[in-house]
């Protein structure tokens, strides 16, 4: 009886359908563990490799859709196909719980999809806010120097007589309590309006 089940083309047909299908999760649970990986990399700090994973999610999601297009016509097709060779009672059983399998296949990469594309955009805007950091903290620096470094140019000038503290016993370390005391007003400054 099982013999003459399979030779009738309605039973492979959806016999195979079942097959392919059964195949898809765990392609679906191996993608949804990928981005579970790069959310948790994103998260602990890995940025410089994320961004590779995050595109190659992104890569397998599209070919995946790509493919599951192809099945999604097939089915449509079948929903619609009135020949004298398919049986009627076996595509009213199963033909639904496919079209039920396809949707939840297509909802569940649009969901991957949809977090993959929100991993990305939240890398972009750690990204952002690293740089951010970095040029706030190289331009602290910059300011900083530039006083002190334009102090210390003038007292370097060998101006005899008319530069204060070159004839002082602790000349030199007058200077440095000058630009030490410079720096630590800018900081204190800095810090007050809350840039630092």
């Amino acid at each position: 009886a099982a013999r003459g089940l399979m030779t009738c083309p309605s039973n492979i047909l959806i016999t195979l359908l079942e097959s392919l299908f059964s195949t898809i999760n765990p392609m679906l649970n191996h993608i949804s563990l990928d981005i579970d990986s790069v959310e948790e990399r994103l998260l602990d700090g890995h940025n410089r490799q994320v961004i590779q994973e995050i595109l190659v999610v992104k890569r397998n999601i599209v070919n995946f859709r790509k493919i599951m297009q192809a099945h999604k016509s097939v089915i449509e097709d079948l929903v619609q196909l009135k020949e004298p060779f398919i049986s009627e009672p076996i595509f009213k059983r199963c033909l639904p719980g496919l079209i039920h399998t396809t949707i939840e296949i297509w909802d569940s990469l649009k969901n991957y999809e949809d977090s993959i594309n929100a991993i990305h955009d939240s890398h972009a805007s750690l990204v952002s806010v690293r740089q951010s950091e970095i040029i706030k903290t190289l331009t602290i620096i910059s300011v900083l120097t530039f006083p002190l470094t334009l102090i210390a140019t003038v007292f370097a000038i060998d101006a005899r007589g008319g530069m204060p503290f070159v004839s002082h016993p602790q000349g030199f370390w007058i200077v440095v309590a000058i630009l030490s005391t410079v720096a630590l007003v800018m900081l204190l400054v800095f810090r007050k309006k809350k840039w630092i």
